[in-house]
């Protein structure tokens, strides 16, 4: 059974219009205390996923290749799925390259355009005066094109030596239980925090200060407040309901491939050189 990465696997999922689709709390199973509407789709459909996976693909919204927006060189391309899990191809990251805004107006424009980036790639990284010079000989202008390095190290929090799913569902209901006592008065003098704002916890972690204009607390002492909230209460319950889910449903994270070339996925070249 072929193997994908967590990256990809998070990208299935997020092809889901995950604010729209429709289910019951009940369906999810196991979910945080105060668990907000986009993190009980997420579950729901990382479940959908690994016990129905053409149930999932059904409600998704396109193929994982992507839309092309014409904003990068490399776009709308195919993720590829893998035919062992140690393939050297798994972890590889790579760099993008913005197109200059000067050719963003005609789709046309962008495709010749990555032809002719992609044929002066190596005068790009290893010669950019050269590479400058070839640049305003054919288009007539100077840029600056910028580089965007793209990590395939996404890591679900995935905890392979959990191997005893009662040992697990224990574990989940005693933190959950310490979850809601954290929104009671009786252990928690601000409670009233946890309860008003606990499912939008993650404005806690905006660049920018987030004003809750609330008339009891000031924005720190929220922010504060919900932070903890999230760090020892809601993300490691999010954590063992990923948990939960890969054991009961998918042990090994594996697909068919049949679903996962219904689905966008393509042959990896390196590690299943057969095909080819």
């Amino acid at each position: 059974m072929p193997f994908i990465t967590d990256s990809n696997l998070k990208r299935i999922i997020t092809s889901v219009d995950l604010m729209n689709i429709d289910f019951q709390n009940s369906d999810v199973e196991r979910y945080p205390y105060q668990a907000n509407k986009l993190e009980l789709s997420f579950l729901f459909c990382f479940k959908l996923l690994l016990k129905d996976a053409d149930s999932l693909h059904q409600v998704l919204d396109n193929s994982i290749g992507g839309k092309d927006t014409f904003k990068w060189v490399y776009e709308g391309l195919q993720p590829a799925y893998h035919r062992i899990m140690n393939c050297d191809r798994i972890t590889v990251d790579f760099e993008n390259f913005e197109v200059p805004m000067e050719f963003r107006d005609d789709d046309s424009k962008v495709i010749e355009f990555r032809r002719w980036f992609k044929k002066y790639l190596f005068q790009f990284k290893n010669k950019p005066d050269i590479f400058m010079t070839l640049f305003e000989q054919e288009y007539g202008f100077q840029t600056n094109i910028k580089g965007r390095k793209v990590e395939n190290s996404f890591k679900f929090p995935i905890d392979y030596s959990i191997e005893s799913l009662d040992v697990l569902d224990q574990q989940f209901h005693k933190l959950n239980f310490r979850a809601i006592a954290h929104a009671n008065f009786t252990y928690n003098k601000r409670a009233d925090i946890i309860l008003k704002y606990g499912k939008i916890s993650h404005y806690a972690y905006h660049k920018v200060l987030h004003d809750f204009k609330d008339d009891k607390y000031s924005n720190e002492v929220i922010v504060a407040d919900l932070k903890n909230y999230y760090e020892k209460f809601k993300k490691p319950l999010f954590d063992f309901c990923l948990n939960y889910y890969r054991l009961k449903y998918n042990p090994t994270l594996e697909f068919s491939e049949e679903f996962l070339l219904k689905v966008g996925f393509k042959y990896c070249s390196s590690c299943n050189r057969d095909k080819f």
